[in-house]
């Protein structure tokens, strides 16, 4: 393993915006590639099936964060560096959410990237000897865990000729929110995002057992509209067996195929909670582990002439809190990027930091 440091930051000026405003790009010393293929990934997987620390008990970070820095865990290189938490959002922003997408989505994007890093940050302070996963940063670049980052070079890979015109504008975004957080209870909140829902939003109990009155099932009708909202994943029968007995769940699979599932049970937002098969109830994030489905919304249908399961599959994500595709669809619409949060978060405030 390769050792572990704090590395210093060097900032230049890259852009100056259309305020007049120089917004630094930072260079990092002796920096690797971290994914680049990450800077794509919806959020879902940014902020993974990882369970949320469930807890609002934290004391609310005082001051603002205008020269604030974080100690990040830069996975990939096995380092934690101390970063300029405003200059980070953008590089997190350009990662998660797509750049051609509406300024106010962008907008939104930000406060709730800041809230949930500042909710980690209050988290690690008031418990630091926790293991968070990220050798005691606050945050780290792994999508399935926290949340993605684009560095400089990822980012100009990925735009090309588009690069100054959309860094400007996830700029901007970050610029125009500065400081701006989601607050419950005085308190950061976790503001967790996905990619697409299916139409609704799931209560975080649902999919990680702790229940934040903030993260309550709401309507997002703009993601149905979505052109990849459905996707079907097919599954021979005899792997999905083979998959299910790997798993050790105990299942009975001396029946034919077709007669397997016996039951689906569902949330209220629609998304699978349980699916008996076999005889036994196995979670629906089970299955969408296994068989790498874009959400547990799905239905499952047997073709007893193909010998196959077909997995019908709506939205993209683990379905807690903003839809990002909900978001650009309400901001297309005229809704301002705080009415976009406080409709994904419920009876949240914002507050500077």
């Amino acid at each position: 393993m390769r050792g572990r440091s704090r590395r210093a930051i060097l900032f230049m000026p890259l852009i100056t915006l259309a305020a007049g405003l120089i917004f630094p790009l930072f260079v990092l010393f002796q920096m690797g590639p971290t994914r680049a293929q990450a800077a794509e990934k919806p959020a879902d997987d940014s902020s993974g099936d990882t369970a949320p620390v469930i807890s609002q008990t934290a004391q609310p970070v005082a001051g603002t964060t205008d020269g604030v820095t974080i100690a990040v865990y830069f996975h990939e290189e096995d380092e934690i560096r101390e970063v300029a938490l405003e200059e980070y959002l953008v590089g997190v922003v350009a990662a998660e959410m797509p750049a051609a997408y509406h300024e106010e989505a962008l907008k939104a994007q930000a406060v709730a990237a800041r809230s949930y890093i500042l909710n980690k940050q209050t988290e690690l302070e008031k418990n630091p000897d926790r293991d968070n996963g990220h050798m005691g940063a606050v945050v780290c670049t792994n999508y399935a865990h926290c949340k993605a980052w684009c560095s400089d070079e990822e980012c100009r890979e990925k735009w090309g000729d588009s690069f100054v015109k959309y860094y400007t504008k996830i700029a901007s975004a970050v610029a125009a929110t500065s400081g701006e957080v989601m607050l419950y209870d005085s308190q950061p909140i976790c503001a967790v995002f996905h990619a697409m829902s299916s139409g609704m939003t799931e209560d975080s109990e649902n999919v990680w057992g702790g229940e934040l009155p903030y993260l309550r099932s709401v309507e997002s009708p703009g993601d149905l509209e979505a052109d990849n909202f459905i996707t079907t994943v097919t599954v021979p029968d005899k792997e999905l067996k083979a998959k299910l007995m790997e798993a050790d769940l105990g299942i009975d699979f001396s029946g034919h195929p077709s007669e397997w599932v016996t039951m689906v049970n569902l949330t209220d937002a629609g998304n699978v909670d349980t699916v008996k098969i076999g005889g036994v109830l196995v979670p629906g994030k089970k299955f969408r582990s296994l068989f790498s489905l874009r959400s547990t919304s799905f239905s499952l249908s047997y073709n007893s002439d193909d010998k196959l399961f077909t997995f019908t599959v709506k939205g993209y994500g683990h379905d807690v809190g903003m839809s990002q595709t909900g978001a650009n669809y309400y901001a297309k619409n005229g809704m301002s990027y705080r009415d976009i949060l406080t409709h994904y978060y419920t009876g949240v405030e914002f507050g500077k930091r």
